[in-house]
Order: structure tokens, then C-alpha cells, then sequence
């Protein structure tokens, strides 16, 4: 046996020792957490951060930054810096790029009582089906407290894919991904099912099809009808704030204002915030869904590119306080371009592909 060979054995060898010391280091399935993983936690916040996409940019300065490692990293602070709350948080990253062997490409944090309590990689897969997963392993043997605590999903990411691309990736999380995520995840935190706040922090979730489709499983929501250019939402107020004292609608009042107020002062563009209050806007989303015309359900992660969006009432003639009824919008215009003159936003964004085509949506 020449050199080569014996090397390549011994290579063989230790992959499948490393392996195998891996599975072995694996929590049992069906073993919590903890007895009761929410015992003494006056609130949980989960928080899915995207990190499988282009999420590089340079600030005024010409400074590099990575978006969704400084969320990361600003996450982690508030995690170890609640004593009252427990945080989840879900890192994901790239892909297996060139390697022969997978890879995993997601990392989750558990936090509570301020400490890091869990930390384990994993294979991501379709949408959010590998966090859901390790979340029903890991907290849903515990036992319902039913107590009503403050429940928060956070999304960090680029934009929500309304419709089921047909050369579909891991790098393009989907409106049906999203919706069948919160629905599983809520009905594992809490009894009700529900989330008190959602938020959305990634580019012109603020639409008709985003809002109706998790209406169900959250109270409100706060999301931007507008590119973000990755500058995402401000999470101070997690840092300082006891949001166990703050009731679902306050919460998402300051987590939009700050976050305007940061947007405002940091970049140049057009900025909005909403602030979508469920159960008031229900009325308006079943009417516009029986008006506006739904995607068509073959396009491609390329017709993506083609994308045009805007304000669904810019030249509507209809009532602005029937269309804003559980709608609050922070909105400042660009300080430059065709779009500088424009005074307001409805809060509800809509979009069409593509040039000469008569593929439109207003979703």
C-alpha cells in the first residue's frame, strides 16, 4: 500500500472518529431543556437572523460591516444581559459551497436568567423546518406554564418571497415558510399559540399577502412597506427595558419609533416603519385579498430581480382612514430622486414584475 493510500485511510479514519464523538455529544430527542424551560422567564424572544445571502455594506464612513453578524452579536448581549427574559436565537449561514462533506450551517443560542444555557450547530433545511425542529425537541417536552408572558418573533433577513419560487433555495425564506414557522413555534411557546409581537426586519414586508398570512398568529406587527438597505430594525430598547412590563402595543410603538429615529439619522433614502395592529386590520385584509390579484406561483428567484415596488393608495382615491385603520406609519421621504415630494405613506406596499408584462400584484 503506497503513502497516499495509507494517508487517505487515516483521513477516512478520523472523519468518522470526529463523527462519531459529534453524535454523541447531541441532546437526546424529547429531552427539554429544562422540567419547565420557561420557569422564572417573564418573556420569551425568539429571533431568526439570515445570514445566507449578501448582507456585507459600508456605512458613511466607508466602514465594512456585516449585518447579520452584528445582529447576532447584539442578540447574544441581550441575551446575557436579561435576567427576566429567555431568548432563541437561530444564526444561518451560507451553505456547503465546494466541500465534498455537508456541512452544518446553523448555529443556536439558548439564553436564560442571562447566561448561555445551550449552543449547538446544525444542518439547516427547507425554510424554517430545522429550527422548528430543534425548538419541539428541546422546549416542547417541557410543560405549558399558560402564564401570559410577553412572546416576541423576530426576522432578520432579506426580503419574504410571496410565493413558491420553482428553483428553490435556502437562501430565499418564503411567505408559506414563514406562516407554517410561526404556527408551529407558537403553538410550542404557548398555549394560545399566538405572538404578541412580530417583527420583520427585512425589505418591504409591510404588504397585503405578508400581514393577512400571519395575522393569525401574531397580535402586531412591526415592518417596513420599503427597502431597508440592511440597516435593520433598533434593538435597544431590548437592552434596557423590562418588556415584561410593557403590554404588545406599547412594545411595538417604541420598537417602531426608535427604529425610525435610527433609520431617519443614518441614511438618505426613503424610510418607513409600520406598526400593523392584527385583529383591527383583519376587515381591510379580507377585502383586499378578494380584490387584488394573487402571484402567479411559477416564477423564479431570478424574476425577483425585476420587482417594482410601491405605495398600494399612492394614486387611490380611497379613504386614507379606512385603509390606515390599525395601520400606524413612521415615514420620512428620500432627500433625493422623483420620490422626494411624496408627503405620506399608506403603509401598504405593492408590487409587479417585469416590464410590458400584465403579471401584477398588489400583495
Amino acid at each position: 500500500m503506497n503513502s497516499i493510500s495509507v494517508a487517505a485511510l487515516s483521513l477516512a479514519a478520523g472523519l468518522l472518529q470526529f463523527a462519531s464523538c459529534q453524535k454523541n455529544l447531541k441532546r437526546p430527542q424529547g429531552v427539554p431543556l429544562s422540567p419547565r424551560h420557561e420557569e422564572n422567564a417573564q418573556a420569551t424572544m425568539m429571533f431568526i437572523v439570515h445570514g445566507d445571502g449578501n448582507y456585507l455594506y459600508h456605512d458613511r464612513s466607508g466602514n465594512a460591516h456585516r449585518a447579520d453578524e452584528e445582529i447576532v452579536r447584539e442578540v447574544q448581549r441581550i441575551g446575557k444581559g436579561s435576567s427576566s427574559a429567555e431568548v432563541f436565537l437561530f444564526h444561518q449561514k451560507p451553505g456547503n459551497g465546494l466541500l465534498p462533506l455537508p456541512r452544518k450551517n446553523g448555529v443556536f443560542y439558548y439564553f436564560k436568567q442571562g447566561a448561555l444555557q445551550q449552543k449547538l450547530s446544525y444542518h439547516r433545511k427547507s425554510g424554517l423546518q430545522a429550527e422548528v425542529e430543534i425548538l419541539h425537541r428541546l422546549t416542547c417536552a417541557g410543560v405549558h406554564s399558560g402564564e401570559r408572558r410577553s412572546l416576541c418573533f423576530f426576522y432578520f433577513g432579506h426580503g419574504i418571497s410571496e410565493w413558491q419560487t420553482a428553483n428553490r433555495t435556502n437562501r430565499i425564506l418564503t411567505l408559506s415558510d414563514l406562516t407554517t414557522g410561526l404556527a408551529s413555534l407558537g403553538a410550542c411557546l404557548r398555549d394560545d399559540q399566538k405572538f404578541d409581537l412580530a417583527v420583520l426586519s427585512s425589505c418591504y414586508s409591510g404588504t397585503t399577502a405578508i400581514i393577512g398570512a400571519i395575522s393569525p398568529y401574531v397580535r402586531y406587527v412591526v415592518a417596513s412597506p420599503e427597502n431597508l438597505h440592511l440597516s435593520h430594525f433598533d434593538l435597544s430598547l431590548f437592552h434596557k427595558e423590562k418588556i415584561s412590563d410593557m403590554d404588545a402595543e406599547r412594545l411595538a410603538f417604541e420598537l417602531a419609533s426608535r427604529s425610525f429615529q435610527k433609520l431617519e439619522t443614518s441614511t438618505e433614502t426613503v424610510v418607513t416603519v409600520a406598526v400593523y395592529d392584527a385583529q383591527k386590520t383583519a376587515g381591510f385584509l379580507q377585502e383586499a385579498a378578494a380584490n387584488l390579484a394573487q402571484g402567479p406561483p411559477n416564477y423564479s428567484d431570478d424574476d425577483m430581480a425585476g420587482i417594482v415596488y410601491r405605495d398600494c393608495f399612492e394614486d387611490s382615491t380611497a379613504e386614507w382612514a379606512q385603509v390606515q385603520y390599525g395601520v400606524t406609519v413612521f415615514y420620512r421621504p428620500p432627500r433625493f430622486g422623483k420620490m422626494r415630494n411624496k408627503l405620506r405613506h399608506s403603509g401598504w406596499d405593492c408590487w409587479e414584475i417585469g416590464e410590458g408584462t400584465n403579471a401584477k400584484a398588489a400583495n
